[in-house]
């Protein structure tokens, strides 16, 4: 599993962050315009969806995302 944190970003700014760390780089981000990975507008929600399931296998423990093949 690679050290990675959630960060959930206020309400107010209506969007959930998925950050690397120890760098603190932002990798997702979902807000009102969409979907962003590392910075880059996807637009294509097939594409989104595989990024995301790509990034939560990477960062979640051995087993849990077997049902996500």
């Amino acid at each position: 599993m690679t050290d990675s944190r959630l960060s959930v970003d206020p309400p107010d700014k209506s969007s959930i962050s998925f950050y690397m760390s120890p760098a603190s780089e932002e990798v997702i981000r979902i807000d009102a315009k969409g979907f962003h990975y590392r910075g880059q507008f996807i637009d294509d929600a097939g594409e989104a969806h595989r990024l995301l399931v790509e990034f939560l296998r990477k960062h979640q423990p051995e087993g849990l995302w077997k049902h996500a093949s």
